[in-house]
């Protein structure tokens, strides 16, 4: 049996596999601003899912910078509650087996690239639309030099804005299309908007995202993850009318994850299959 974790600013996700590419059963509920309570809740989500399974290895993923061989949480900007922690510290028995940590949006990434949307490329690039936005590059299957960091959401893209993002920075990509900048700027919830120019207007911020990444990493394909991909089809066309005239580079083909929200937990079952050496 084998556990795959993803803590997001808004849900954590605890899912479970014994063939590490099918997820037998998965648990979510909001993530917790108390410490105590979060862990309370992983470790009774874990015990759940593997019952009298012995647990062999578990997958870790959070937004922000993770000391991957310490399994240490240095910075989460929009989930500050397991701001520098352990990893282990909160997974209870389960800390005591092999943990496998990493960002939530490159370990998505790997899901996608490997299983999901992305499957048929070489070279994918991720963007995850949620509470902030996060992104990630895979070469071959591979998370991209991975022992660095990549926070494309942070990017600054207005030099004129005194909004700023989980991690101080004014103007960043995160401000501008993000969840909840979503909600700032057009003062309606994702869900109850149906005006077509909102998301038009939206979806061209997310275009100038794409085109960024296209100049940094060339990928084949941009898959869009996180709560926001679920309206992807509402944005796509300012996404599509954004980067039509944008021709130095060609765009690259521009899809929806194919796990949505569940791509951090899939990836998480990859990343451990390829750290054993496991053979699908």
């Amino acid at each position: 049996m084998f556990i795959s974790i993803d803590v997001g600013g808004t849900n954590t996700r605890v899912a479970s596999s014994r063939n590490l590419r099918d997820i037998d059963a998965t648990e979510t509920f909001p993530s917790q601003k108390i410490l105590d309570e979060e862990k309370k809740l992983i470790t009774q989500a874990i015990t759940k899912l593997a019952g009298n399974n012995k647990i062999e290895a578990t997958a870790f993923g959070v937004a922000g910078i993770v000391d991957k061989e310490k399994c240490f949480i240095k910075k989460s900007p929009n989930y500050k509650t397991i701001n520098e922690i352990n990893v282990k510290d909160l997974l209870g028995d389960v800390g005591q087996m092999p943990i496998y940590c990493g960002n939530d949006s490159e370990i998505a990434c790997l899901g996608e690239a490997t299983l999901g949307a992305g499957a048929g490329f070489r070279s994918v690039a991720y963007l995850s639309l949620g509470t902030g936005v996060g992104g990630a590059y895979i070469e071959n299957k591979q998370i991209y030099n991975p022992s660095r960091f990549f926070e494309p959401g942070h990017q600054i893209v207005d030099l004129s804005s005194d909004i700023a993002d989980g991690y101080g920075i004014k103007g960043s990509l995160e401000t501008l299309i993000s969840g909840e900048s979503f909600k700032r700027r057009y003062k309606v919830l994702p869900h109850e908007c149906n005006d077509e120019k909102i998301w038009f207007e939206y979806g061209r911020g997310v275009g100038l995202g794409i085109h960024n990444l296209n100049m940094l990493w060339n990928p084949e394909c941009v898959v869009i993850g996180g709560g926001m991909s679920k309206y992807f089809n509402k944005f796509l066309p300012g996404v599509q009318d954004f980067l039509i005239d944008l021709t130095f580079i060609a765009p690259p083909k521009i899809l929806k994850a194919e796990f949505e929200q569940g791509s951090g937990v899939v990836g998480g079952f990859v990343l451990i299959s390829q750290a054993i050496g496991y053979r699908r």
